[in-house]
């Protein structure tokens, strides 16, 4: 956020600035020029409004409302008597950054300022939970409680730290494992919040009552400000605090700070979520969430991954189970990671459930030891009298629970950056789907050679601020959800040479997910040549959503070597919408598959004499779906239907397929426009017969035409043959004896006139045979046509031809003779054509 003092200054002066060129630019009659300032100025007086504490009785606030009001009215009423351009936001701006971060500041109807050194306003007491209330509970300070110890002074292991009757395991579960990993690492990431402290790092009592707890919530660390009174319940003996506390005595300061994360959650009836998410705000890991139920899920690597990090103190983890559950196992609830190792070849995990009293909880999966068993100095390190922790092996914790929750030292990464923008609200024209007006980012990475090889990992961590309780994952639903998503693409900077990218690998990053943090991990491309140069990447950060709301969101990088960000200007002059759909019939699945000519496809045709910069999109209504967009060279000289690819046939390509969304476009750095010419946009899913629905939108700096290209065939007559070359009549090509005894047919073409004919074969070989080189050929008393040289393309071979009125024969052949393998042809007619076997 904007400071006050010469910050505020040179804003107020840049937007008084901004208006007076504005006033200049219109009175040359550069329209589009003073309607892009006045914009602009507005802009800057309104959040100069909102971030500074200007005294209401000094008239500041009143100048700024009327110049912010008599800007934007000269911008609107340009925008009404002139064709002016579109003017984009400026989402890297300081002023734009600081709006984002100060509206993301009011959190379930109360205010949470960036974190400073100076002090804020005490929240009021969170709401108690019905079941807090049922039991009798109040709020008391720790003092006036008989016989309390407030515990000051010293730390907690993980296993000393319970849960009580609130409903929030994963943020226990989560400072459990935080103060263990406090205890095993020297590290303070469980107490490093709370403030006051003492010369230790400890937190200290307040001698006013008053705490200040920092948090990482909505992009920054942010001050929560709350008193020492505490929800205390009677029981028998005397009074214990009904939250988080300590198992033996009664230390205040984990339910502290379970006070001020409940505040900004909405109160004590608190559902929990996600513990990464809530470890996240408690101390700024990077959380990572692994589904373990998952199809992609990787034991073996993600065991090497995870044990390797928890050895060097990189991580603390926790895990959560499924909604049904077997074992003893608590359904839909976080269990800390205590503690990780191998023995004699074995792989062990320590738990712990955070509940008080767990004793009956104890699962069946929970290994018994002996006493030669290398593992039991460990437990018995941990063992608590009412047997809350206990220790799986990684194959069964893999087996029964449903999520590790890991987050991550940023340390690790000697670079991170954070921007924050927002998605705006969905347009009718979107259909609740993606906004093509949010901005997309190009991020640089320049590699150092003592930062790391060129194969190092780059992590983004997209976040979605929240406004509510409701916003949370596990919150109960007050609509639908939002699934959000990061898409990387690897820039192509050679000057107007095909992408280097592989046509028919599916690749994972993109994948949506309907919580409030997404992480993605990937490698650039090794280099063409091996050197460590510059890498380019275009970055989207998607939404898929029917809620007509802006949301706003944090994009943060992590990498071992430079990183800039700036922003991808959309927009260009021209721009066009089509919706298409893969069916039954049109989705062929990627270039290694026999169908993928199948695919939707489209001409786009460039007119004129100069090079057009040009952008693609396609957002597919399944965001489940791994699509890809590729710009060919045409099949034909007509701007035809691609059968098939070749890596010199793509012009432009969107990489790897992604979930959800494909990007290309030609303004990469070092990228030459298209020439004028005619070339083929062929739309696919990574799998075949994939069915959804689409949209393509395109944009370009000057007009060009987009028209689909009809499956082949479209219109005519369609008639399937089936059959197979045997040891009968697989004669092979027409230099071999008996090359008339291969399966061949009659066609009969009818009167009156010319008729167009079609024609395709494909070898259907069986999953252990090689695919033989094919052809057809037609006959009357000599050839008439040909499908050209033999071929073993997936999509086989065809030909194209008209024909007059007449008998023919359709001759299917190999190469070589001897080949046996079934085969189909598909024949399309103009008009009804008799066909009999030979």
């Amino acid at each position: 956020m904007s400071a006050p003092g010469g910050s505020w200054d040179a804003s107020l002066s840049a937007a008084y600035e901004h208006a007076q060129r504005a006033t200049k630019a219109e009175l040359a009659r550069d329209y589009s020029s003073a309607f892009e300032l006045y914009v602009r100025s507005g802009q800057l007086f309104l959040h100069l409004l909102s971030t500074h504490p200007v005294p209401a009785h000094d008239g500041t606030r009143d100048r700024l409302k009327q110049m912010a009001n008599k800007v934007t009215a000269r911008a609107e009423k340009i925008k009404s008597a002139h064709n002016v351009r579109r003017v984009e936001r400026d989402v890297l701006s300081t002023d734009q950054q600081a709006s984002i971060l100060a509206a993301s500041s009011k959190i379930n109807a109360r205010h949470f300022p960036a974190w400073s050194e100076h002090s804020s306003t005490v929240q009021a007491q969170p709401e108690l939970s019905p079941v807090q209330i049922g039991k009798k509970a109040q709020y008391k300070r720790a003092g006036q409680v008989a016989g309390a110890d407030a515990g000051w002074g010293r730390r907690l292991r993980g296993h000393e730290i319970v849960q009580d009757i609130v409903t929030d395991c994963s943020f226990v579960a989560a400072l459990e494992a935080a103060a263990e990993h406090d205890f095993l690492f020297g590290t303070s990431l469980a107490t490093s919040s709370l403030h006051p402290q003492d010369a230790f790092g400890l937190p200290s009592p307040s001698s006013t009552g008053r705490y200040r707890v920092k948090l990482h919530i909505n992009g920054i660390a942010r001050c929560i400000e709350i008193d020492d009174h505490l929800p205390y319940y009677p029981r028998e003996g005397g009074e214990r605090i009904m939250g988080a506390s300590c198992r033996k005595g009664h230390s205040v300061w984990p339910a502290l700070l379970e006070k001020a994360y409940l505040t900004l959650m909405g109160g004590y009836d608190f559902g929990g979520s996600n513990a990464s998410i809530d470890a996240h705000a408690l101390t700024a890991w990077v959380p990572e969430h692994l589904f373990l139920r998952h199809a992609g899920f990787q034991r073996e690597k993600s065991w090497s991954r995870f044990h390797a990090a928890w050895t060097q103190g990189r991580c603390f983890a926790t895990v959560g189970t499924p909604s049904k559950t077997q074992g003893g196992l608590v359904p839909s609830h976080n269990y800390a990671i205590l503690d990780v190792r191998v023995s004699a070849s074995q792989r062990y995990v320590t738990l712990m459930n955070p509940w008080r009293h767990a004793a009956h909880n104890h699962p069946s999966i929970a290994i018994d030891t002996k006493p030669e068993d290398d593992v039991v100095e460990a437990m018995q390190r941990l063992k608590v009298e009412d047997g809350a922790t206990f220790t799986v092996t990684w194959d069964d914790l893999c087996t029964h629970f449903d999520s590790l929750f890991l987050n991550w030292d940023p340390s690790l990464f000697a670079s991170t950056l954070s921007v924050h923008s927002s998605w705006r609200a969905p347009t009718p024209q979107g259909g609740g789907k993606v906004d093509q007006a949010d901005p997309r980012f190009r991020l640089v990475m320049s590699p150092t050679p003592d930062a790391g090889g060129e194969g190092e990992e780059v992590w983004m961590l997209l976040t979605r601020h929240i406004t509510s309780t409701h916003d949370r994952p596990n919150a109960e639903p007050a609509h639908e959800a939002e699934y959000i998503a990061v898409h990387v693409f690897e820039d192509d900077t050679s000057r107007g040479e095909p992408s280097s990218q592989p046509l028919g690998q599916a690749r994972q990053v993109g994948a949506y997910v309907d919580g409030t943090h997404c992480l993605v991990r990937f490698k650039p491309a090794p280099s063409r040549n091996g050197d460590v140069a510059e890498r380019s990447f275009t970055v989207v950060a998607s939404r898929r959503t029917s809620r007509a709301v802006e949301t706003r969101y944090t994009l943060s990088i992590y990498s071992h070597h430079a990183v800039s960000m700036s922003q991808v200007r959309t927009h260009l002059a021209f721009r066009e919408s089509l919706s298409g759909a893969w069916t039954s019939r049109t989705a062929g699945g990627n270039a290694t598959l026999p169908t993928f000519m199948s695919n939707p496809q489209y001409t786009l045709t460039i007119p004129g004499a100069d090079e057009v910069q040009l952008s693609l999109t396609l957002e597919c209504s399944d965001r489940r779906v791994p699509v890809q967009l590729l710009l060919a060279y045409p099949g034909t000289a007509r701007g035809g239907r691609v059968t098939s690819l070749t890596q010199g046939d793509v012009v432009l390509s969107s990489g790897m397929y992604h979930h959800g969304l494909a990007l290309c476009n030609t303004s990469n750095p070092g990228r030459k426009g298209l020439r004028p010419g005619i070339y083929t946009l062929i739309a696919s899913t990574f799998e075949a017969a994939t069915t959804a629905d689409f949209t393509l939108n395109i944009e370009s700096t000057h007009p060009v035409q987009l028209k689909p290209i009809p499956q082949e065939g479209a219109g005519m007559f369609h008639r399937r043959i089936t059959a197979s070359w045997t040891q009968s009549n697989a004669k092979g090509s027409r230099g071999n004896e008996g090359y008339g005894n291969n399966p061949s047919w009659r066609l009969v073409v009818p009167p009156p006139g010319m008729t167009a004919l079609v024609a395709r074969i494909k070898a259907n070989p069986t999953q252990d045979s090689v695919r033989p080189y094919v052809n057809l050929a037609l006959y009357d008393d000599k050839e008439v046509a040909n499908s050209g040289a033999y071929t073993d393309l997936p999509c086989g071979a065809a030909l194209d031809t008209l024909l007059k009125p007449g008998s023919y024969t359709l001759v299917a052949s190999t190469y070589k003779p001897d080949v046996h393998a079934a085969f189909h042809i598909d024949l399309y007619t103009a008009v009804r054509c008799d066909v009999t076997p030979l």
